[in-house]
């Protein structure tokens, strides 16, 4: 059975996407529009995080969401234009690899803490504070664990 990850260097290779190594100063990853094709470039991931930077880049990919590297974008309107679409993007993900009610369940079984939902659901913290985050401020409200004493 595939990983996640190499799932997603399946659909990448299914959908002409080159994926490379690349070093950025401010971001980890990115999905550009080049003459001679799509990449996705990943700065150096460490190995359980290169699934789910993948997967929105090519969540990305999949809506449309691509600029070329020296384009527009790069102004301050197209910026805030690039960092909608990658926001789209980044909540249709969020949706469709952790739905509300298994992030639900998670929290109810694993605890409040971050790092036990994040190990439950095989996912990292960071990943899962951006989800409730999300979620949250979509009006979604998380019942927590109550223990007795």
């Amino acid at each position: 059975m595939l990983s996640e990850l190499e799932m997603y260097y399946e659909t990448a290779e299914e959908l002409g996407v080159m994926v490379h190594d690349a070093h950025f100063s401010e971001t980890k990853k990115a999905a550009s529009l080049c003459d001679d094709g799509v990449y996705v470039l990943l700065d150096k991931p460490e190995i359980e995080t290169a699934a789910e930077l993948l997967g929105r880049e090519l969540k990305q990919i999949e809506n449309g969401d691509l600029f070329y590297i020296n384009s527009a974008s790069n102004t301050p309107m197209g910026r805030l234009t690039r960092r909608k679409c990658e926001n789209k993007s980044k909540w249709e993900f969020v949706q469709e690899i952790l739905p509300p009610n298994e992030l639900q369940n998670a929290i109810l079984s694993d605890g409040p803490e971050y790092w036990r939902i994040a190990e439950g659901l095989s996912r990292t913290v960071k990943f899962v504070m951006e989800a409730i985050e999300m979620y949250e401020r979509k009006g979604f409200v998380f019942k927590t664990p109550v223990y007795e004493c």
